[in-house]
């Protein structure tokens, strides 16, 4: 019994070193979404200075999402793991359980074609993106549903 305790242990605390990208600081990455050109799993960042769209830079790909054509957009969080109930108790006595945290931002086109496009954003830019989109984007959100 000690030594299944243990292998539970171990394979827990192991288990980010196996997981996939960590999105951490500034970093965002493009979970999916209907946005051509980008790659899921895409890491890069998002530029909120722009005073006319949202900005996700990554590796040469560049794609704008202008705050007049957001319709809406939502947080959520996730467990980044699900262990069963022997492996969670292992891991929430050892550490604390790691969340994944996500916007999804959804916009229509130039065409009026709509599109989602979901990011993983780290803890730290959570209530900088939020409060970014809430203050650009709610207003016209409004006036959108509005017609």
């Amino acid at each position: 019994m000690r030594t299944a305790i243990a292998l539970v242990v171990v394979l827990a605390l192991a288990a980010p070193a196996f997981s996939s990208a960590v999105v951490e600081g500034q970093q965002v990455m493009y979970v999916g979404g209907t946005v051509s050109g980008l790659k899921e799993g895409a890491m890069g960042r998002l530029d909120l200075t722009q005073e006319k769209g949202l900005v996700f830079e990554a590796s040469g790909a560049r794609h704008e999402i202008p705050y007049a054509q957001i319709t809406s957009h939502k947080y959520s969080e996730e467990l980044a793991r699900r262990m069963g109930v022997i492996g969670t108790v292992a891991v929430v006595l050892v550490k604390r359980r790691q969340r994944r945290h996500f916007v999804e931002i959804n916009y229509r086109g130039d065409d009026g074609t709509p599109h989602v496009a979901v990011f993983e954003i780290s803890k730290d830019a959570v209530q900088t993106v939020t409060a970014v989109l809430d203050a650009r984007a709610t207003k016209r959100t409004h006036a959108a549903y509005a017609r």
